[in-house]
């Protein structure tokens, strides 16, 4: 008995579809391997996802007021949970949000991808490759902050994991459409999707409800007129229902009280609501573009490119609808927040892209009708790691591997010290080789430190001013100025433990004589406001105003000499007025001439016990704002040490 050719070809098929299934797995695998200690953004957002992850490794029944948790008792948590669950098995929060977040990424790409596949031939060759060269140019040139943008600089956790099943949920439910045009499934997956999604992240949610409510009214217009009503009435009515569930969602609440919260997003090409309209206004025409084409081949006869259209269209437009009625809502109503409608800046830029591509695809012309997709069913994995380059690769980064050693160390530490005493937290602040931010880190996710207060103070690089809320320091040995043999307590790991009244104890007054090195802990700390963290040179001024207090050992001392620097440019200069013991002010004025100069101060001709040297930066500037670099502080004046004599 002979096997017919189309037999055949279907086996052929299917093994190709299957290779494919293996293809992808291995490519997730090798991303999730690569990416996995990579961590793109240091902002707080890392340590606020991230103590909710350490926490729901402990205990998934936690309490709604917690200080360890801040707002973050009551943010949805099904992102959280998933990541917990990998977190349990890694040993690290960190690491079970960040495959949580790079599989996110993967899943997304590889979704858009895998709805292109079905389109024909030479469309689909124009689609991937328009795609690929947009990534491309994009990572050279453009710099639009497209999907998977969301975790560097800034870090949306959950945002972008809800953002990305999605976008999952839209390519399956066009695909469902595509073989049951007549049924609901496609509007009840979207309209049960959404609802989940509540509990991820509201902002996905309402973008797929709202896709859910376009389609449907698209779905009206197209349908022949026996249909139209009752088919618009069920649809309407799952729309409606599923919009119910959001609202009755307990996440729903917490995050419409969250949205009031403002934050920091920089984005290269938008820094104003106008920007924002205007980024909508040109992605809802592109959409309806495509829905146009759309209702141009659907006339003729339904096709799967009409059907994709439609859908991105359908999504596209709602995106900028929504952002459109979030600026409505906060310039007219003061509801939300800037940092509201500036969330779904990449979700616009992205669609803004694949609006254009879609378009360009359209320009092939194509009447092969043959669904072989052969060797393409490799494409999505391909779209997905190239996603991923593009977006990524050009990003500043640090590695996890030691933040995660020491977390390990420190929850170990945490789990066998048993509680600290009443009022009183342990913290992580003189670990080697993790920076400030790797010990914020481990100080929230493994000792269950406030986000704020002396927490945040670590985060910032500073000298934590109020010890008496601090029971015991983890540091690595020898790290200055905290380990102080008098004072260990024992170890935790390769870290030592240092009894912090004991350290801080030590530290005694900065003394006004020979030079003071600006790079000095301790004493220093204890001793100055306004200033950063030492770097090996120096410390830059930060804010406004700074004071540096010192006990004067010698009166016969007269002049003190400060080295310094400005932070300046071509169009920007700095100044520096400093007071000592807030008399004689002097004026300093730093240039691209004279960028570094030799302060010379004269000292109080009398007998007073201590100098307090005040200094005010009228120009202080961040060098973001330069266009130096990404930094954000507000800078002014660099200063590298002050000699007496």
């Amino acid at each position: 008995m002979s096997t017919s050719n189309s037999d055949v070809q279907v086996e052929i098929y299917r093994l190709w579809r299957w290779f494919g299934v293996l293809v992808w797995i291995i490519v997730a695998v090798a991303i999730l391997s690569h990416f996995h200690d990579r961590l793109y953004s240091t902002s707080i957002d890392v340590g606020l996802h991230g103590t909710l992850v350490a926490r729901l490794m402990e205990s998934s029944n936690l309490p709604t007021v917690d200080e360890n948790l801040s707002e973050m008792a009551t943010y949805p948590r099904i992102a959280h949970n998933i990541a917990a669950a990998v977190g349990v098995e890694v040993d690290s929060a960190l690491e079970g949000m960040q495959y949580i977040a790079y599989l996110s990424v993967v899943l997304l790409w590889s979704a858009i991808g895998f709805s292109f596949l079905r389109l024909p031939p030479r469309r689909r060759l124009i689609a991937f490759s328009a795609l690929a060269i947009a990534l491309l140019a994009n990572r050279q040139w453009f710099g639009l902050e497209i999907f998977g943008s969301e975790l560097v600089a800034t870090y949306f956790f959950a945002h972008f994991v809800a953002q990305a099943l999605a976008l999952c949920l839209l390519v399956i439910a066009f695909q469902l459409e595509w073989r049951r045009p007549d049924s609901f499934n496609h509007l009840l997956l979207l309209g049960l999707g959404g609802a989940l999604l509540t509990s991820v992240h509201l902002l996905p949610a309402v973008e797929l409800i709202g896709t859910l409510g376009a389609l449907v009214l698209l779905g009206a217009l197209s349908d022949s007129r026996e249909k139209r009503t009752w088919r618009f009435i069920a649809g309407a009515g799952i729309a409606l229902f599923s919009l119910g569930l959001i609202v009755v969602n307990p996440d729903f609440l917490a995050m419409y009280r969250l949205s009031s919260n403002n934050g920091l997003m920089a984005l290269k090409y938008i820094d104003s609501v106008r920007g924002m309209a205007v980024l909508s206004i040109a992605v809802a025409l592109l959409s309806l573009g495509l829905i146009a084409l759309w209702w141009r081949k659907q006339r003729t006869a339904p096709s799967y490119e009409g059907l994709l259209l439609k859908y991105f269209g359908a999504f596209g437009l709602t995106v900028a609808g929504l952002c459109v009625i979030q600026i409505l809502l906060y310039v007219g109503f003061s509801k939300g927040s800037e940092y509201a409608y500036f969330k779904y800046a990449n979700a616009l830029q992205s669609m803004l892209v694949l609006d254009v591509v879609l378009l360009i695809a359209q320009l092939g012309k194509d009447h092969a009708t043959d669904s072989n997709r052969g060797p393409s069913v490799f494409a999505p994995s391909a779209l997905a790691l190239l996603a991923c380059a593009c977006v990524f690769s050009k990003a500043d980064f640090v590695f996890t591997e030691k933040i995660v050693a020491a977390e390990r160390e420190a929850r170990a530490f945490a789990k066998s010290a048993g509680q600290p005493a009443p009022g009183t937290h342990d913290f992580a602040i003189g670990i080697a080789e993790i920076g400030s931010f790797g010990n914020y880190l481990v100080s929230r996710f493994s000792l269950g430190t406030p986000a704020l207060g002396d927490a945040y103070d670590i985060l910032l690089g500073s000298y934590p001013k109020d010890a008496t809320r601090i029971n015991r320091i983890l540091g690595s040995s020898g790290s200055l100025p905290w380990d102080i043999a008098k004072c260990r307590r024992g170890v935790a790991g390769s870290m030592v433990v240092v009894d912090a009244a004991c350290a801080y104890g030590e530290f005694t007054m900065l003394k006004c004589i020979d030079t003071i090195e600006f790079t000095s802990r301790g004493a220093f700390d204890k001793a100055g406001s306004g200033f950063t963290a030492p770097d090996s040179n120096g410390r830059w001024s930060e804010g406004m105003q700074a004071t540096l207090i010192c006990d004067r050992v010698d009166p016969t001392t007269r002049v003190a000499y400060l080295d310094t620097a400005g932070l300046v440019s071509d169009t920007h200069p700095q100044h520096m007025t400093v007071w000592v013991n807030d008399k004689n002010p002097q004026t300093i004025e730093y240039s691209t001439k004279s960028p570094a100069r030799t302060v010379e101060l004269a000292l109080p001709a009398d007998d007073s016990s201590q100098l307090t040297f005040r200094f005010e930066f009228p120009d202080a500037i961040s060098p973001a704002e330069l266009g130096m670099n990404g930094d954000q502080r507000k800078l002014a004046v660099f200063m590298y040490r002050m000699r007496f004599e």
